[in-house]
């Protein structure tokens, strides 16, 4: 791997939230972590880190990274995206973390807000998380969002690892190339030591098998990631993992405008189908004649056969008679 200088150069391919070299996403993520927290205050929502000075703020912790590592962070790309969402998530990591240890159900907001707010962290932040920990709807929102996470029925085997990371250690295994999504799928949900859950087996089953089906006549043939987006979305519409090891979801648009183009080239066919029918049908109608015409034809002629037959039989009865009759007359001249 090349460096320049003492930095690690971080390479981010479009349309991935992560470094494909594990080293280089594990740094990256490394590194992130320790900047915003070091430098981010921590709000209630995202959505505050993208108005007002929240941008300025997150634009510091980007600076710092690109400190330490090889990393553009100045111009919108890849790779800024995927710092920006590292540390989104580090966010609300943290505020899980904050809550989990100092925020204490059983206390009032004013029982919460007489304490000292956690090391590092500024009043105001404090006493704001406080607040949107307290409120109703919040807490509302966060009970169903606890019983929605115990539902989850798949859950990944690769560790810490990011998708992409892992994704790309897995290409010794795989003739140096990416595991497609099927095939992925079945490596993140395989633990080393248990294998895969029997619901994972058996979706993961139901995959290889759809892969590994011939289309039927006129059928197109899927690719292993609509394969992996219209199984998984069986088991839930919010599912993420395609987007999470670079591979979007097939776009609905895609799929109208995929309809739409098979219903024009079907459309085609058949208008070329019709057009080869009606030519079929006046060719036969031209052949249908000519049989007819030779048929006729054919009568006329055995009917001047049979004509000429008779006349020859007519003739030749003529002639025996006139024999006979010359024979008579030589006989009686003999006589």
């Amino acid at each position: 791997m090349i460096k320049r200088g003492n930095k690690l150069p971080i390479q981010v391919a479009e349309g991935k939230k992560r470094p494909d070299v594990p080293l280089q996403a594990a740094k990256l993520a490394s590194e992130t972590g320790v900047a915003l927290r070091d430098k981010l205050p921590i709000y209630t929502s995202w959505k505050l880190y993208e108005k007002d000075g929240g941008p300025v703020e997150v634009q510091k912790v980007l600076d710092k990274v690109a400190n330490r590592l090889d990393v553009d962070v100045k111009n919108d790309g890849p790779s800024k995206s995927a710092c920006t969402d590292i540390i989104k998530k580090g966010v609300k990591q943290q505020r899980y973390h904050l809550k989990r240890k100092y925020f204490d159900e059983s206390l009032t907001m004013e029982q919460l807000l007489a304490k000292e707010p956690p090391p590092k962290m500024k009043t105001e932040e404090w006493i704001e998380l406080v607040k949107y920990w307290c409120d109703p709807k919040n807490q509302e929102k966060s009970a169903k969002n606890k019983v929605n996470r115990s539902k989850v029925q798949l859950h990944q085997k690769t560790g810490s690892r990011s998708y992409i990371a892992y994704r790309y250690s897995l290409r010794p295994k795989y003739n140096n190339s990416d595991p497609d999504a099927v095939e992925f799928f079945g490596e993140c949900m395989k633990s080393s030591k248990n294998g895969r859950t029997p619901l994972a087996n058996e979706i993961y089953e139901r995959m290889v098998a759809e892969k590994d089906r011939e289309p039927e006549e006129g059928e197109e043939k899927k690719s292993p990631t609509k394969i992996v987006d219209e199984t998984l979305s069986e088991i839930s519409r919010s599912s993420t993992f395609l987007p999470n090891i670079g591979a979007p979801r097939p776009s609905k648009n895609a799929q109208s405008s995929s309809t739409a183009a098979q219903a024009r080239i079907r459309a085609e066919f058949e208008a070329t189908l019709q057009a080869e029918r009606e030519e079929a049908a006046r060719k036969r109608e031209e052949l249908q004649a000519q049989l007819q015409a030779q048929q006729d034809a054919l009568e006329e002629n055995q009917n001047l056969l049979r004509q000429t037959q008779e006349e020859v039989r007519g003739m030749t009865s003529r002639f025996e008679e006139t024999n006979a009759l010359l024979r008579a007359v030589l006989r009686l001249q003999k006589d």
